[in-house]
């Protein structure tokens, strides 16, 4: 017997910026984690060398470089 769907699945969500200063760091703190998470993957994966770059909303640069 197969059940019917009953969530609305993946939803697309309309893209705005933060008003919030805190809640907008703590957002960016944890997404700039997890882009070097994945940067870090890829270079495992690939044997690549990668470089990030990103900055801060209030300006502050933050860089990962993997080495091989």
């Amino acid at each position: 017997m197969k059940m019917a769907p009953t969530g609305k699945g993946k939803l697309k969500i309309e893209i705005k910026k933060i008003e919030k200063q805190k809640a907008r760091m703590v957002t960016f703190s944890k997404r700039r984690q997890g882009l070097f998470k994945k940067a870090q993957e890829y270079a495992n994966i690939t044997g690549s060398q990668i470089a990030v770059l990103v900055f801060s909303p209030a300006g502050n640069p933050y860089f990962m470089v993997t080495v091989i």
